[in-house]
């Protein structure tokens, strides 16, 4: 039985026969009932995560953030791969969006989650820079000279494969 039928014959919520589980059935046992689980439904690794994804929002009342979701899969109760595989396959917002979810809103902090930049971003900001220290910036010294807020180099060098092709799209 899944969470959800075993909670509707006990007349209880899901989430503390999760639990309930998740203390009482080892780490090892759930992982070979996942797998089991996995293999006669025969579901893609991509309907698993997206189906995890809309198990969280469904626990949760709203669309997770990674952490959160994280949280949730660590403790049992949902039955999905990690946020980092999520986010590798599809990015976070496209997974939440593939699976019905609203994304939520991208964090102001460029300490806190991650955020997407428009390419005026990246041109700003690596302008900004180049005119600071005189000539196209290298990969230290634009993140010697980055203001907070700023994408990274690392950000700007994963948007277009490499550096050196970076600056000479940006700058121009």
């Amino acid at each position: 039985m899944t969470y959800e039928e075993i909670a509707r014959e006990l007349g209880v919520s899901p989430r503390p026969v999760k639990e309930l589980i998740y203390e009482r059935v080892s780490r090892e046992e759930r992982l070979a009932r996942r797998a089991q689980k996995n293999s006669d439904q025969k579901r893609s690794p991509e309907e698993w995560a997206l189906q995890a994804l809309r198990d969280a929002a469904r626990i949760l009342g709203r669309t997770p953030s990674s952490h959160t979701y994280d949280e949730l899969q660590a403790k049992g109760l949902i039955d999905g791969p990690r946020s980092t595989t999520i986010t590798t396959r599809f990015g976070w917002a496209a997974a939440c969006e593939l699976s019905g979810l609203t994304p939520n809103p991208r964090s102001p902090s460029p300490r806190f989650g991650s955020r997407t930049y428009s390419e005026g971003d990246l041109r700003a900001a690596m302008r900004r820079i180049t005119q600071l220290v005189g000539h196209c910036p290298s990969l230290t010294e634009y993140d010697a000279h980055r203001q907070a807020g700023e994408p990274t180099a690392a950000a700007i060098r994963q948007r277009y494969g490499s550096w050196l092709f970076a600056r000479s799209q940006l700058v121009g």
